[in-house]
């Protein structure tokens, strides 16, 4: 594969490092990861922590590329936690995903980040671990040109 061709825009790697960058800038993170691990009490893990799943599903139409996001914020709280510190467990991770979501609207550069869907819990594994859950869709023009195309098909892109 020609350095030309590994050397143009992929939209997948620019949104992942766009939210990782969102968890460096922001004061309120202490760790990025991302993946399909469900596992998200990990020992090896700081917390505050923005969690990235792994995008599956991407929606592409002629001129916009749509890609489903799913975000996990969480931090840990007080071992054996009442009820208020839960809630106030809640009240900080939905708040620090609302600044990351607005962040990424604001790195990614996208045509439309669509409102979000946010789920609480607290994790299975960890009593004193709550999170969010969000997802949401970031739609971003596409970087394909049918010139592009068009050369690499003839062989002149490479």
């Amino acid at each position: 594969m020609s350095t030309a061709y590994t050397n143009r825009i992929h939209d997948i790697k620019y949104i992942y490092d766009s939210i990782e960058q969102v968890s460096i800038q922001h004061p309120g993170f202490a760790h990025f990861d991302s993946g399909s691990d469900t596992e998200l009490g990990k020992p090896d893990y700081s917390y505050p922590l923005l969690y990235l799943e792994t995008i599956g599903q991407v929606t592409e139409s002629t001129k916009t590329e749509t890609y489903s996001i799913a975000l996990n914020i969480c931090d840990r709280i007080a071992a054996d936690p009442n009820h208020r510190q839960r809630v106030e467990g809640h009240s900080k991770v939905k708040q620090l995903f609302s600044e990351a979501k607005r962040l990424i609207e604001l790195l990614v550069g996208a045509v439309n980040v669509s409102d979000a869907n946010i789920l609480f819990y607290d994790h299975l594994s960890s009593d004193d671990l709550v999170a969010v859950r969000g997802e949401f869709t970031i739609t971003v023009k596409r970087f394909v040109n049918p010139h592009d195309v068009k050369q690499l098909l003839e062989g002149g892109a490479k």
